[in-house]
């Protein structure tokens, strides 16, 4: 058996994460509409603090999925969007209504009954935004970010042949 405090156990979070979303097939572009993140954290000893820390990692993961994106000269390497003006970082305006949930397991021997809740609210992200397009539209998209130029893309190479 495993003692509380002992370091011979892995402790394992667990997340679900769904997004609804609005395509424009005309336009490619993709707003989330609505998002929930659901974690078992173990205990939850700020519950404040821990929606913050969902919240902050669904929206900065949004922005991956949805537009942001290095851009390098091919020839040399040098960046091409090294700033914010050309580097499409979502703004307030373009994150959805959140909600965040928690299922109340307190685990055995994490510390206090916690589990992480750093990284895992950032995993679930680009694969509920994915599947909630193929959901809108039955396109699958399998590349990041999902801008309306891929979208577009995708939408034309996968339904192009059957119209």
């Amino acid at each position: 058996a495993i003692s509380p405090g002992s370091r011979d156990h892995v402790i394992n979070s667990f997340g679900a994460h769904f997004a609804e979303v609005e395509v424009d097939t005309d336009t490619g572009q993709v707003r989330v509409l609505r998002y929930i993140a659901a974690h078992d954290s173990g205990r939850i000893l700020n519950p404040k603090l821990a929606i913050n820390q969902v919240e902050g990692g669904v929206s900065q993961m949004l922005g991956f999925t949805l537009s942001e994106q290095m851009l390098t000269d091919p020839r040399n390497g040098v960046t091409l969007n090294a700033s914010f003006l050309e580097h499409k970082s979502p703004t307030l305006q373009d994150f959805p209504e959140m909600q965040v949930l928690f299922a109340d397991v307190v685990d055995p021997v994490g510390p206090f009954g916690a589990k992480a809740l750093g990284e895992p609210p950032s995993i679930g992200v680009a694969p509920a935004v994915a599947n909630a397009i193929y959901n809108a539209i039955g396109v699958r998209i399998r590349d990041l970010p999902l801008t309306p130029d891929r979208v577009l893309n995708e939408i034309e190479a996968q339904r192009g042949d059957s119209q």
